[in-house]
């Protein structure tokens, strides 16, 4: 057994969401005025970030394909909302649609290169089809304009140490843990790094 199929289920922490059944089933709101229209009250100018927050509303409540349309709102108010584009993605990776999560996220990213949430969700799409080197760009491209950042830095280290670069998990971990040192999902991971150390040491006395 390879150390690195001990990352098989700590790879899944990295995905922060699934869709329900119900919620995946459901059949695309064509987007018109009249949709974004029927979202707002008396009063509400119906901005870009008001039409986020209320997707995030959806989104807290997995109702992801009303957040959906409530990004895509978002975006026909303005088209080089970056934040609009890297929501609506994470909502779609919620529902599994990969191929349209990863537009999103690329065009957020397009739009504001700065945009760390962006790299991050990218990352975690490309851990989870398997394209590491892809994933270990985003999330070091998140860390280069958030150093501090504690999620890019666990989910570098999960991928390290599914490649098997145990040192550099190590450092990222305890890296995190200086920042955060109560997390018990950094202490859960550097565990399983160390257990995973121990198998590879035992199988070169064994072979």
């Amino acid at each position: 057994m390879k150390a690195a199929r001990l990352f098989a289920v700590i790879a899944l922490i990295l995905s922060a969401v699934a869709a329900t059944a119900q919620d995946a089933a459901q059949d695309e709101v064509p987007i018109t005025e009249e949709v974004c229209a029927a979202f707002l009250s008396a009063g509400d100018a119906g901005s870009a970030p008001f039409f986020v927050g209320l997707g995030d509303a959806y989104f807290e409540q997995r109702a992801f394909t009303r957040a959906i349309t409530a990004y895509t709102c978002a975006i026909t108010r303005d088209d080089t909302y970056a934040p609009a584009f890297a929501r609506r993605g994470f909502a779609h990776t919620a529902q599994r649609n990969d191929p349209q999560a990863l537009a999103d996220y690329t065009r957020a990213l397009e739009l504001d290169e700065a945009l760390v949430e962006g790299y991050i969700n990218r990352g975690v799409l490309y851990t989870n089809q398997g394209n590491f080197g892809l994933a270990l760009d985003d999330f070091t491209l998140a860390l280069a304009f958030a150093p501090d950042n504690v999620a890019a830095l666990h989910n570098r280290a999960v991928v390290h140490a599914i490649e098997g670069n145990y040192e550099f998990a190590l450092e990222d971990i305890d890296e995190a843990l200086f920042l955060t040192p109560a997390d018990p999902q950094l202490f859960a991971t550097r565990g399983a790094v160390y257990l995973a150390l121990a198998v590879q040491n035992y199988a070169q006395f064994t072979t």
